[in-house]
């Protein structure tokens, strides 16, 4: 059977409701996103559709993808796009989450607020942060480095300083104090992601557009 055939045949399964199957990468970050709630209406009409997801960090998950193991992913900037095309799904501010009281009065706090004080960080937002800072001469005091936001977050509800993470991964799991930072730059993004080079089948481009919306 010829590639067009195969298509066409895709896209009369799915207009049927019929089979297809799509293998999905996702970060641990990807809060209310897979499934989020269109994907899941999607699932419902679709239920010959089937799903594969895998769980990574951001760069576990590239490399699957790069490694063809993966049809889409959802990953968290920042990352290095080449050879990649993606939608952007969600934009978020960093937050400050403490459980103690190193900010008392203030409804949100600044970078001068931070320096000094013990900070928490997952090291991929290690070049965002110390840049930001550089840039208002300060020096940051990084006493714990991590590989995932919610690990920052036990570490200081433990009392061992304050993690610098994701608004929705703050609300998520922040037993905490949570404080809005005020620094434009200090945002991260969730995209879903795709090879440039390779085929969108009819199952890839519907599961694109739910997410494009």
């Amino acid at each position: 059977m010829t590639l067009a055939k195969n298509v066409q045949t895709e896209i009369t399964e799915l207009d049927r409701g019929g089979r297809g199957r799509v293998k999905l990468g996702s970060v641990s970050s990807s809060i209310g996103e897979l499934p989020s709630a269109k994907l899941t209406a999607f699932a419902r009409q679709h239920p010959g559709v089937s799903f594969d997801i895998y769980e990574d960090n951001t760069f576990g998950i590239l490399d699957k993808l790069q490694g063809n193991l993966l049809d889409l992913a959802i990953v968290r900037t920042p990352y290095n796009r080449v050879n990649l095309n993606f939608v952007d799904i969600s934009d978020e501010p960093m937050t400050a989450v403490t459980c103690q009281n190193f900010f008392p009065g203030k409804g949100k706090v600044g970078l001068q607020d931070l320096a000094g004080q013990p900070l928490v960080i997952y090291r991929r937002f290690e070049d965002m942060f110390k840049e930001a800072f550089a840039e208002k001469g300060l020096t940051p005091n990084f006493v714990v480095k991590c590989d995932d936001s919610r690990t920052a977050i036990r570490w200081s509800d433990s009392g061992l300083g304050i993690a610098l993470v994701p608004e929705s991964i703050a609300k998520t799991y922040a037993k905490g104090h949570i404080y809005p930072i005020d620094s434009a730059k200090w945002r991260t993004r969730l995209q879903l992601v795709w090879r440039k080079d390779r085929v969108v089948t009819p199952l890839m481009r519907q599961i694109i557009a739910l997410y494009a919306k």
